[in-house]
Formats: C-alpha cells, structure tokens, sequence
C-alpha cells in the first residue's frame, strides 16, 4: 500500500481491536505541538513570550518562564499533558525542580559579567558576544556550546540535553540549541 500523507486508515491489531491513525506531514506534527504547548502554556500559567529575540536575562522576571520551559516538561511528562497538568498544579515548585529548572528563574536574573571570562571548558578567553549562558547562569564560549550540542545531537541522539555544567539538570531549550548549533544540527 502506497504511502498516503493525511489519509485516516483502519489497522486491527491480534485481540481484534480496530485503531484508527491518520499520518501527518512535518508541517502538520509541528502545529499540534504548537498547539499542545499554547495549550499547555495557558492552563499552567507558564507566559507566552512573544519577544524571542530578546535574551532570557534581558527580560521581566515574569517573562522568563516561556513555552519553552512548557515544551522541556511535555517531554520529561512524555507529552502526557493530564499528568503534567495534574502534577503541576499540585506543586510548580516540585515540577519545575524535578526538571531541573533553576530556582533562579522566578527572579530578576542578573547581567552577565563578561569581563575577565575564562571559558571553563576549553580555558579561552571569548569576546562578549562569543560567550553564551542559558537559565541557570553557567557559562561558557559558543564553540564549546556548539560541540557539546553536536556530539549530544548527532552523535548520542538526545533530543533532551543538559547544561554542560557538571551536575546542572537544566535542558537545553530548542531556541538555545538554534542559536548555538549549526542548521543541520538544529533541524534534527
């Protein structure tokens, strides 16, 4: 049977129940994303941030927590939005923390301190614009991010990535991994 993009079929599986599924194209799959992390967003509280080019530190404290954040718990959940939901609602602290959200991100985050910076992974001394730090204040040059986030993507298949941070749990957001990684790693 030809492969038909958007056609409803039937399957049965061996107990004899009948499923039916429905084949989306890439376009379709990345709406209903969209849509479940809008969705989710909204019900949890979690602000949709429409400035994206603004950098998370140059943002109001109640800016910060973007559906981004909403897209990394959709995945530590599985994408089951009920639990999520449920777990949220009976504490965000807890959830938050379990996905190893920083407790700094209800805060007024600080500026970054560029001066005398020392990339702790490759010991570089990186111009201001080279250097690149996400949620949770960790530091390091963009090369070493793009490295870290080839080998994880590329090499490992992680689609959730931690900070480089030795014992940081904060994942790496899509618009982070887009800013730090070339295009063919970003579209994976």
């Amino acid at each position: 049977m030809p492969f038909d993009i958007g056609a409803t079929d039937h399957k049965a599986n061996a107990t004899g129940s009948v499923f039916e599924f429905k084949s989306l194209s890439t376009h379709d799959l990345q709406m209903m994303v969209d849509s479940d992390i809008r969705g989710v967003s909204n019900i949890v509280g979690l602000e949709v941030c429409h400035h994206s080019a603004l950098l998370w530190w140059d943002k109001p404290a109640h800016a910060i927590a973007q559906p981004e954040i909403t897209s990394v718990l959709l995945r530590y959940f599985r994408w089951d939005v009920d639990k999520l939901i449920d777990r949220f609602m009976e504490s965000s602290d807890a959830v938050l923390q379990s996905v190893g959200e920083p407790d700094s991100i209800s805060h007024n985050p600080k500026k970054l301190n560029t001066r005398d910076f020392v990339c702790g992974i490759c010991y570089d001394e990186p111009p201001p614009s080279e250097i690149y730090s996400l949620r949770c204040d960790h530091r390091f040059c963009k090369s070493c991010w793009q490295m870290y986030l080839d080998e994880k993507i590329k090499t490992e298949a992680q689609c959730t990535i931690p900070c480089m941070h030795e014992g940081c749990r904060t994942v790496i957001t899509d618009s982070s991994i887009s800013i730090l990684s070339g295009p063919t790693t970003a579209s994976r």
